[in-house]
């Protein structure tokens, strides 16, 4: 058993949405938005090559979906920033190449929402967001070690948020749902 690894991340993240609106069946989410993630990792070790990984990760997130009414088309954006704690387990391969292993990620992350930002001036629309997501994510990369105690990775993970994180003001009795996913390509430094 070793001793608990800490270090640095940077994740540039593709971010979509998964949308529905009963009341109005032409809506849709708008595109795909690339985000940035930043934190710091702490694995402890629970095992020969098995880590449980969490951290603290500055999250940034868009919902932007277009909507359409008999008189007009309009467009709804919002900018969510959230706090994340990934809570995983993190399993590594033997060694594929000198100082090189192979690693696997699985588990949840919770969200906490920090900042909203609204930039539409329409009269109806979400009034609130849920104040915190819980997802899951599957991960997978390649470790390369730099010495006795540094490290550095690149790897790739999809998070899929399973709460409905928005609230509406026009609401009818049937719910809007919005839920996010994230591709993410990370880049990190182990210490």
């Amino acid at each position: 058993m070793g001793q608990v690894n800490l270090g640095l991340r940077f994740s540039p993240a593709l971010q979509m949405g998964r949308f529905e609106d009963p009341d109005k069946p032409g809506s849709d989410i708008s595109g795909i938005g690339l985000r940035p993630t930043m934190g710091i990792i702490a694995d402890f070790p629970i095992g020969t090559h098995y880590y449980f990984s969490t951290g603290i990760n500055y999250l940034s997130k868009r919902v932007k979906f277009d909507s359409f009414d008999q008189e007009r088309n309009f467009s709804k954006n919002y900018s969510l920033q959230y706090l994340q704690v990934p809570l995983t387990l993190k399993m590594y391969t033997n060694e594929i190449a000198i100082d090189k292993r192979l690693y696997f990620q699985a588990g949840g992350v919770t969200e906490i929402l920090i900042h909203t930002n609204r930039r539409d001036n329409l009269p109806v629309g979400i009034t609130r967001f849920l104040p915190f997501d819980i997802g899951m994510t599957l991960g997978t990369g390649i470790e390369q070690n730099l010495g006795v105690n540094t490290s550095y990775f690149v790897g790739f993970s999809y998070q899929r948020g399973l709460f409905n994180v928005a609230n509406r003001n026009n609401f009818t009795g049937r719910e809007l749902s919005i839920k996010n996913d994230l591709f993410t390509l990370e880049f990190g430094i182990m210490f």
